[in-house]
C-alpha cells in the first residue's frame, strides 16, 4: 500500500505485468496524507493480497491491455478500486461457483468489516471496488 498525498493527485506509469504479458498501468493514491498513521498493518496487508489476487486474475484470464488501480484514504474508511478493459466476465453466472480467487478476497474484506463489489459483463472489462472502514486515532 503507497502512500496517499493529495486526493486530486494521479500517479501514472507504464509497465511490463510479466514477461508474457504486457499490461499499461496505471495508479493513484489520494486522501489523507497521515496514511501510516491512521491504517493498521493488518489493514495493509489485505489490500495487499487483495490487490495482488485481482492483479493475478487479471493477467490469468481479462486479456486487458490496461490496469487502473487507485487508493483513497478517506475520512472513515480505505477504498482500494481496480479496474481493466479486459474481456470481462457473466459474475452473475459465477456466484455460486466461485473460484477460490474470488472467495478468498470476499473473506479478506469481510474480516475488517469491509464490502467487495465487482462490476462486469462479458467485452466490458472488470472493476473491482473495496471499502473498508477505519476508526480514527
Amino acid at each position: 500500500v503507497a502512500r496517499a498525498g493529495d486526493r486530486r493527485s494521479r500517479h501514472e506509469y507504464d509497465g511490463s505485468a510479466g514477461r508474457r504479458d504486457h499490461v499499461g498501468i496505471g495508479g493513484g493514491a489520494g486522501g489523507d496524507s497521515d496514511i501510516d498513521a491512521r491504517i493498521d498493518q493488518q489493514l495493509k496487508l489485505m489490500l495487499y493480497r487483495i490487490s495482488q489476487e485481482q492483479i493475478s486474475n487479471i493477467l490469468k484470464h481479462s486479456g486487458a491491455t490496461q490496469v487502473i488501480i487507485e487508493l483513497v484514504l478517506e475520512e472513515n474508511s480505505m477504498d482500494l478500486s481496480i479496474r481493466d478493459n479486459g474481456k470481462g466476465f457473466d459474475y452473475a453466472a459465477l456466484k455460486g461457483r466461485k473460484g477460490i480467487g474470488l472467495s478468498n478476497m470476499a473473506s479478506r474484506a469481510e474480516l475488517l468489516n469491509g464490502k467487495i463489489d465487482m462490476v462486469t459483463a462479458p467485452g466490458k472489462g472488470c472493476a473491482l471496488h473495496v471499502t473498508v472502514p477505519i476508526h480514527n486515532a
